[in-house]
């Protein structure tokens, strides 16, 4: 199994939710289904229909998503200096180079490769 470290903030409300909001079942998964029967989400489909519900709530229609929710994620941890291999863990890629896809959207990293423009010089 994979290890994410959590921030404060979002293992408190983690914890807060898994004590006063989730459903009451005996099965052993962190996240349930919300309706009865509370048991396990049935894969990443389940998932990908909450997250679609709560962005189309939110106004953002098919503009939002999983893969809104993952860009973003991946960007923050390669502003955080994250290494990719530690990225495709996070994200599920077998292969490494699945993640580079993200390293297009790193303006830090965009910004470092920029070359100076010879003074007086022409292209």
């Amino acid at each position: 199994p994979l290890t994410v470290p959590m921030t404060g903030p979002l293992a408190a409300r983690l914890a807060s939710w898994l004590l006063d909001e989730r459903p009451a079942t005996d099965d052993d998964r962190v996240f349930v289904r919300y309706k009865a029967p509370h048991v396990a989400l049935r894969g990443h489909s389940s998932v990908y229909e909450a997250i679609s519900r709560v962005m189309r709530h939110a106004g953002l229609g098919r503009r939002g998503g999983s893969r809104l929710l993952r860009r973003n994620a991946a960007t923050r941890m390669l502003e955080a200096a994250t290494p990719l291999p530690t990225i495709s863990a996070v994200l599920g890629h077998a292969d490494p180079d699945s993640t580079r896809v993200y390293m297009a959207t790193h303006r830090g990293g965009m910004l470092a490769c920029v070359l100076p423009v010879p003074e007086g010089g022409s292209s």
